[in-house]
């Protein structure tokens, strides 16, 4: 579970830099 989290916050941080 905290692997998934862990890759999921990272998947977030890359599409908000991909975005911004």
């Amino acid at each position: 579970m905290n692997c998934f989290v862990f890759l999921f916050s990272r998947f977030l941080t890359q599409t908000s830099v991909y975005f911004l």
